[in-house]
């Protein structure tokens, strides 16, 4: 019988994807542990806060240090988030290598997506349109934050197929961050006329709310009753409720392929407009399942139009998006597909 592996998850919380899949490694019955350097961000929970403030580089190097060295005696298994180690520079990977660990990152887009590589292979893209000084400047880091853990990770996974382009040998996983026990879709009553769409941008610019934002004062201007709702820098616990209100859910128009918001909104049975690039589903054996409208920044006009004046559609849609999150996001299918690979 194989040994029950400790499992530390971390120490970032982006997108929430460590937090739910160690919850499911702990019903398959293993010790797995998410632990963050600090919560700030959307407030996802974890296991453990080590509270580092910002901009203490001196000091939480150190507190990096102790940990590691108390990570060492507890955990068999390492698994990191967003292209994030222990030890500033990857310092801490050699070190978990002379202690036999494995090791083991997922990709969460941005934190390896190349603004070099993009743009010449996709007409539409995130990158072109991105406004994040640190990536114009800072595009050697993101090499470097790429090839040293596929130097010392046992496998890299990554959670949008547009990332095999500059991460070939990365496996391709869905997104797990959402508990279905809790993201319940409430019955299909309306009072008030206007249809509530709903955008939920971590960055406008590569979500491309701009051109969300036109379609949606063209179609006002048109007659149609509907309004637009952006969640932003709300805590992640607080937004399931605007989430429940909306009547259509846009995720993005530039990145290609579709992200944990849209898992959430189809988990509620809300109908998702989504920008999905045909030329990633060669990576994808789910993809002609997936059912979402997909739309550019060119046709996205027509596209909410459609679902307007198909009230049927969308509760068919938001009716097979739920169907479709539970058979290809659950979060034990995926803790179990990682337990496999850690016991390799």
């Amino acid at each position: 019988m194989l040994k029950k592996i400790s499992i530390f998850h971390g120490p970032l919380g982006t997108g929430g994807e460590g937090w739910t899949v160690s919850r499911a490694e702990r019903k398959l019955g293993y010790q797995s542990d998410h632990i963050v350097f600090n919560k700030r961000e959307y407030s996802y929970p974890a296991d453990k806060n080590l509270n580092f403030p910002r901009n203490a580089y001196i000091s939480n190097f150190f507190k990096s240090l102790i940990f590691l060295f108390h990570a060492l005696k507890k955990y068999e298994v390492f698994h990191f988030y967003y292209a994030t180690s222990l030890l500033p520079f990857y310092l801490d990977l050699p070190l978990l290598k002379l202690f036999r660990k494995k090791i083991f990152f997922t990709f969460q887009g941005c934190d390896i997506r190349n603004k070099k590589c993009f743009p010449k292979t996709y007409t539409t893209n995130a990158c072109s349109e991105c406004q994040n000084k640190r990536c114009h400047r800072w595009g050697w880091l993101k090499i470097l934050r790429l090839k040293i853990p596929l130097l010392f990770a046992n496998q890299t996974f990554a959670i949008t197929p547009d990332l095999k382009l500059i991460s070939p040998s990365s496996i391709i996983i869905t997104q797990a961050k959402v508990n279905f026990t809790l993201w319940q879709p409430l019955p299909h009553t309306k009072s008030n006329q206007i249809i509530n769409i709903i955008h939920a941008p971590t960055y406008r610019s590569i979500k491309g709310t701009k051109y969300i934002i036109t379609a949606i004062h063209a179609l006002i201007k048109e007659g149609y009753p509907i309004k637009l709702t952006t969640i932003e820098n709300i805590p992640h616990n607080q937004m399931k409720k605007m989430c429940q209100e909306a009547d259509i859910a846009i995720d993005q128009l530039l990145i290609g392929w579709y992200g944990g918001y849209a898992v959430e909104m189809m988990a509620l049975e809300k109908p998702v407009i989504c920008y999905l690039n045909p030329d990633l589903f060669r990576f994808v054996p789910w993809a002609k399942e997936i059912p979402i409208i997909n739309a550019t920044p060119k046709n996205i006009k027509e596209k909410i139009k459609l679902l307007l004046e198909n009230p049927a559609l969308r509760i068919k849609l938001g009716q097979a998006g739920r169907q479709f999150a539970l058979k290809y996001h659950n979060p034990e299918s995926l803790a179990k597909k990682f337990i496999e690979y850690y016991q390799q």
